[in-house]
């Protein structure tokens, strides 16, 4: 490990404007901004840690769909995106930052406006960015799900009803405002966060806290869903992590108040140890 980093982290920072994204790390789901601001022009900048899709040092991939703006099915010349692989030392972020790997969306500026760009971007129903690089800094090496179970191996509707259920018994813990039970039921995902990012027991505590504010704010509850309105969605190279998606892209544990307009969105990802294990969080 480089001696001056004391605790190193990868990360994509992403850019955006009058388009929608969907990002990936090695296959695997790691954030999306479908927003109905993104209709107006609106973007994003925002940086996203990636150590607890890593596990360990080893090459990486990274994956951007960009997506219409909200409401309108094709791209514009307008639309813009950019990502960045970094690392950096969290001790001292920005003195240390170094980017790896950058990508864009292809420049739409031509002399005359009668000209098309050399890729056209207009009227495309997506287009990709897609870079990667290697880790070579961190200072764990975690088993994760890579001694998983290949999901793909397991017949979809069983493996869609057992998600289903999951996600449901999730419901069932935030509405009863059981906080003892959610953080059992995540303390594998807990356990390898706390590896991933360093934490310290204040900070686990603080993660702590914030939990407890979720479960105890009156009105913050899961929107309903029902076995139609959801898919599963396998991720990883070998098919060894599920999700639940709603059709209607909405994510599947999403929290709203209605009195106060807040949401908040629980992205969990689901392995089988092995095969006669139940699903569990990762």
């Amino acid at each position: 490990m480089n001696p001056k980093f004391i605790k190193p982290a990868y990360v994509i920072s992403i850019n955006s404007v009058n388009c929608q994204i969907e990002l990936k790390c090695n296959g695997i789901h790691l954030f999306e901004y479908k927003s109905k601001s993104s209709a107006s022009g609106n973007g994003i900048s925002i940086s996203i840690p990636i150590n607890h899709l890593l596990l360990k040092n080893k090459k990486f991939n990274v994956n951007a769909k960009i997506l219409p703006a909200h409401g309108k099915n094709a791209l514009e010349r307008s639309s813009i995106a950019r990502f960045q692989i970094q690392m950096l030392d969290y001790t001292a972020p920005k003195k240390t930052m170094v980017t790896l790997y950058e990508t864009k969306t292809p420049d739409q500026d031509t002399e005359n406006s009668e000209v098309k760009p050399e890729i056209d971007l207009e009227g495309l129903p997506f287009y990709e960015l897609i870079g990667g690089a290697t880790s070579e800094i961190l200072p764990f090496d975690m088993k994760g799900w890579t001694n998983s179970v290949d999901l793909s191996s397991i017949n979809t509707q069983k493996l869609l009803s057992d998600a289903f259920s999951f996600y449901k018994d999730i419901q069932s813990i935030i509405d009863q405002k059981d906080i003892n039970r959610y953080l059992e039921v995540k303390q594998e995902q807990d356990q390898l966060l706390k590896t991933a990012y360093y934490y310290t027991r204040k900070e686990i505590d603080r993660e702590k806290q914030q939990v407890l504010a979720i479960f105890n704010e009156t009105g913050l509850n899961v929107l309903p869903f029902n076995f139609e309105d959801v898919e599963i969605e396998l991720m990883g190279k070998d098919n060894q992590l599920v999700r639940l998606k709603r059709l209607n892209n909405i994510p599947v544990l999403m929290l709203y108040n209605p009195l106060n307009k807040k949401t908040v969105k629980l992205d969990i990802k689901l392995h089988k140890k092995n095969i006669n294990t139940p699903l569990s969080i990762i």
